[in-house]
């Protein structure tokens, strides 16, 4: 939140014009899980053989699910436009999106564990108490069997900033428009 307003709608998944240098979608700029959200679907979408899809199941609330899903459309629909503009080369991997109901799901999947686990290790670094060796085990083997450990990061001031600085790269300006 303590970026500006253009840099969280950005960051979030406002769509900037290629030609125009504006935004021409809102993102969602008051809720901050939409960054890692995007990351995330990068990440898997880097590991999709080429030629290949990857589907999506998440397990949402009907709000989070609705611009979910309106996020995810836009990154499919702009694929093609914006390819020689991004950087995200396996954007064409993307599959489907689907919301099955929880009791249809595994009660605890591994990505689950990793996100709360993750959450309890952030949250006990920043209040500096101590963070219980049990989370810090199952942490550690969860992250041993990670394909790459640039897989899973914090995305801090730093990060962000060159997510910005990136897109100027670009399409310069487009911030100051």
């Amino acid at each position: 939140m303590s970026f500006p307003l253009i840099h969280r709608k950005f960051m979030t998944g406002a769509r900037i014009g290629i030609k125009s240098g504006k935004l021409l979608t809102s993102g969602c700029p008051s809720k901050p899980y939409f960054v890692p959200f995007q990351n995330i679907i990068k990440i898997i979408t880097d590991y999709t053989p080429r030629g290949g899809k990857a589907n999506f199941y998440f397990g949402l609330n009907k709000p989070f699910s609705e611009y979910a899903l309106a996020l995810f459309k836009q990154i499919k629909k702009y694929h093609y436009e914006a390819l020689a503009f991004s950087t995200w080369k396996s954007r064409d991997r993307l599959g489907k999106f689907f919301f099955p109901l929880a009791e249809v799901t595994a009660p605890l999947q591994a990505a689950d564990l990793l996100v709360h686990l993750s959450y309890r290790h952030m949250e006990a670094w920043f209040t500096k108490e101590p963070l219980p060796a049990w989370i810090s085990e199952l942490l550690n083997i969860c992250l041993t069997n990670m394909a790459c450990s640039k897989d899973h990061v914090y995305q801090d001031r730093e990060g962000l900033q060159k997510m910005i600085d990136d897109a100027r790269a670009l399409v310069p300006g487009w911030d100051e428009r």
